[in-house]
């Protein structure tokens, strides 16, 4: 993919590839064809102004040197003519200037065209990586750790919500909005209690009984008839 760098003139070329080599090499060869497409994209398939100025230039060049050629013939002459001695001067002096002008116009010419193929060119080639952009082992452990612990809290505080059990007294408080009139804890019995009464004398169950008495004072003290 490429990307448009905020605030500059600037694209990044971005390539992925299991092979490190690879990748640099297909991003480098992506770069350099954006510049030859931009190039063609000056330029056409037509001849440069350059071009044309340079053939020009060249035939320019030659005229003045045939021109000059004839002088110096002209003026070795035996018999020299000053009437065509001085035209002579005169078509070199208009071929000198025509020369002129055609240099300073492939100068310009030359000088856009440079400043025209150089508008795209790569400023900073792909390197080879030294690591893999991917996968990133240690932002993916710490972010699986903390879903797994937001998740887990969460997960918990779900099942605490939805356990029907009730753990303590609070519970029952809470959920009957009635108050506590006693608390028997756990004990062992003999056998199966008779006619549903169970009888607590040892002093082995003397917490369970002692629970039982404060239970039937408390509803004793509690009852209006």
């Amino acid at each position: 993919k490429a990307e448009a760098l905020s605030g500059t003139e600037l694209l990044r070329i971005y390539v992925e590839d299991p092979d490190p080599a690879r990748a640099e090499s297909i991003a480098n060869a992506l770069a350099a064809l954006l510049v030859e497409q931009s190039q063609a994209l000056y330029f056409g398939g037509a001849r440069s102004a350059r071009e044309i100025l340079q053939d020009q230039l060249e035939l320019a060049k030659q005229d003045l040197e045939a021109d000059r050629a004839e002088l110096a013939a002209l003026l070795s002459s035996s018999e020299p003519n000053e009437q065509k001695i001085e035209a002579q001067r005169v078509k070199i002096g208009l071929q000198e200037e025509i020369y002129a002008t055609l240099l300073r116009q492939y100068e310009q010419a030359r000088l856009s065209e440079a400043s025209r193929a150089s508008s795209v060119t790569i400023i900073e080639p792909a390197v080879l990586p030294s690591t893999p952009s991917k996968p990133r082992t240690k932002l993916n452990l710490m972010l699986g750790t903390l879903v797994g612990l937001v998740g887990g809290l969460v997960l918990a505080l779900v099942f605490e919500n939805l356990d029907p059990v009730l753990h303590s007294e609070d519970d029952l408080a809470a959920l009957t909005t009635a108050p506590l009139l006693g608390s028997i804890p756990k004990f062992r019995t003999r056998g199966r209690a008779r006619h549903g009464v169970l009888v607590l004398g040892n002093s082995a169950q003397a917490p369970a009984s002692e629970a039982y008495r404060v239970l039937r004072g408390n509803i004793l003290s509690l009852a209006s008839d």
